[in-house]
């Protein structure tokens, strides 16, 4: 069950970033890595992990 999760997870990532690319194309990616990037630091300083 924990692989499926992973590949789906997987597959998600894929169609989002290939909806971003299509549609907003390359300079799509930066700002949503450093979206992820703060909510990732934030989960850190938040939780102490």
């Amino acid at each position: 069950m924990l692989l499926t999760a992973w590949n789906m997870v997987i597959a998600g990532g894929g169609i989002i970033d290939g909806l971003l690319l299509d549609r907003l194309g390359v300079g799509a990616f930066s700002p949503a890595l450093l979206v992820l990037l703060v909510c990732c630091l934030r989960k850190n300083i938040l939780f102490g992990l």
